[in-house]
C-alpha cells in the first residue's frame, strides 16, 4: 500500500554537510547524444561540494555506465501524470525515496515527461528541483504546472524559447552541452576502411529517427553523386532502443536504386565516434528539430566542417564561414549545393581543420558550463520555498 502519511518539508543539510542531489534520468538503455551529455556532467560535477545519487527506471546499460564512474545508482521509474492509482502509487514511491535518501535537490537531467511523478513528489515535499531540457519545449509542455516552482536549464535558446513568460527569467539558465575534448581532437581516422584513399566523404552520424532528416541526406546524396562520383556518402547509426518499427531499415529501402545500388553506405552503430568523424570531409546534420546537436561540436572538435539545417538549436552551434554552414530545413537541393560547395573549397576545409578545434574549446568550455550548473543548484538550494 502507498505511504499516505502527510508529506513533511525537508530540513536543510547540517552545517558543513554536502547537499545531496538526486539525478533523475528516464532511460535504462539508450544511445545517442542525451546519454553522453549526462555522462559528461556526471564526470565533471564537483564531488567535493555536492553528493550525488542517480535514479534510473530499471537496471540496464545506463546503470552500468553510471556505476563505472563510481557513483551510486537506485532504480525507481517515473511516470507522466495520469488519473490512475498507478501514477499516485508512483508519486508516493518517490516521496519515500526522497525522504529515505535525505535528498536536498532533485535534478531532472533530461526532462521530457508531463508532470513527472518525481517532480510532483519533490513539490509536495518542498524539495527544490532543477529540470534540464535538451530539446525545444512545446507550448503544451511549457504549461506544465509542476515546473511553476522549478529552475529550468536549457541546452540552447531554442530549447528554452517557449518557456519565456511562463518561468521567471531568474529561474532559467542557458547551459550549452560540451564534450570530452581529450577524446574529440584531431588524430587518426578510419577512411581507408571505407573507400580507400581516393575520393571525399560526406557523412551523417546519429540516431535514426524521422526528425533527423535522413531522407533529405539521401536525396542530396543522389543529386551530388549524379555530378561527382568521387564524393561518397556514409550514414552511421542505428534505431533508438525498443523501437517497434525500424526507421533505419526504411531509409535503407528508400536509398536503394532500381538496379539495387545505393548512393549511401549504411555503417550501423559504432562507438569509435571520434575516429569516424575524423574520417569525414564534411558532416551533414539535416535535422528538422534539434535542441543542440552535440555531434556538431564533436565534428568541429576533430577539425571537420558541418553543414546543418537552419532549425532550432543548430544555428547556435555552427558558426557560418568559420566552422560550417547552414541550409534551409527539409531542402535536399540546397543541401546538395552546400555539400558540393564545401567539397570544392579545399581551403575552407583546411581552415576549419586548423581553427575549429580551438574555437569550440573556447565557446563550449566544460569548466564554464559546469560552473553555471553549480550556480543554478546553489540558487535553488538557497531560495526559500513558498
Amino acid at each position: 500500500m502507498p505511504d499516505r502519511r502527510p508529506p513533511t518539508s525537508p530540513s536543510a543539510p547540517p552545517p558543513g554537510a554536502k547537499p545531496r542531489v538526486l539525478w533523475v534520468y528516464d532511460h535504462a538503455n539508450t544511445i545517442g547524444g542525451s546519454l553522453h551529455s549526462v555522462l559528461d556532467l556526471l564526470r565533471h560535477f564537483d564531488r567535493s561540494e555536492f553528493d550525488a545519487l542517480v535514479a534510473l527506471p530499471a537496471p540496464g546499460d545506463c546503470a552500468q555506465r553510471v556505476r563505472a564512474l563510481d557513483l551510486p545508482v537506485c532504480c525507481q521509474p517515473s511516470l507522466p501524470a495520469s488519473r490512475s492509482w498507478r501514477y499516485l502509487a508512483c508519486v508516493f514511491a518517490w516521496i519515500r525515496l526522497l525522504r529515505q535518501r535525505n535528498v536536498d535537490l532533485l535534478y531532472c537531467v533530461d526532462h521530457t515527461q508531463w508532470r513527472a511523478a518525481a517532480l510532483t513528489a519533490a513539490n509536495l515535499l518542498g524539495i527544490p528541483a532543477v529540470v534540464h531540457v535538451r530539446s525545444p519545449v512545446s507550448h503544451e509542455r511549457a504549461r506544465d504546472p509542476s515546473l511553476s516552482s522549478a529552475w529550468v536549464v536549457g541546452n540552447s535558446r531554442a530549447s528554452l524559447r517557449n518557456m519565456q513568460n511562463r518561468i521567471p527569467e531568474r529561474r532559467t539558465a542557458l547551459i550549452y552541452n560540451f564534450v570530452d575534448f581529450d577524446v574529440f581532437q584531431p588524430g587518426p581516422d578510419l577512411r581507408e576502411r571505407w573507400f580507400g584513399e581516393s575520393g571525399l566523404i560526406a557523412g551523417f552520424l546519429g540516431m535514426f529517427r524521422p526528425e533527423k532528416g535522413i531522407a533529405e541526406f539521401i536525396d542530396a546524396a543522389r543529386i551530388v553523386r549524379g555530378r561527382r562520383s568521387d564524393i561518397h556518402f556514409v550514414a552511421i547509426g542505428d534505431d533508438a532502443p525498443n523501437t517497434s518499427r525500424s526507421h533505419r531499415d526504411a531509409m535503407k529501402r528508400y536509398a536503394q536504386n532500381p538496379d539495387g545500388s545505393s548512393p549511401v553506405q549504411f555503417v550501423g552503430f559504432r562507438d569509435d565516434v571520434a575516429e569516424l568523424l575524423r574520417s569525414l570531409d564534411v558532416l551533414v546534420v539535416p535535422s528538422h528539430d534539434e535542441g543542440f546537436g552535440r555531434v556538431i561540436l564533436e565534428a568541429n572538435a576533430v577539425g571537420v566542417p558541418v553543414i546543418g539545417a537552419d532549425a532550432a538549436g543548430i544555428p547556435e552551434v555552427i558558426e557560418p564561414g568559420a566552422t560550417g554552414c547552414l541550409v534551409p530545413v527539409r531542402n535536399a537541393t540546397a543541401l546538395a549545393a552546400a555539400i558540393l560547395h564545401v567539397m570544392d573549397d579545399e581551403g575552407f576545409r583546411q581552415r576549419v581543420a586548423d581553427t575549429a578545434p580551438q574555437r569550440v574549446r573556447m565557446r563550449f568550455d566544460p569548466a564554464r558550463q559546469i560552473g553555471r550548473l553549480h550556480e543554478v543548484w546553489r540558487q535553488a538550494l538557497s531560495t526559500p520555498r513558498g
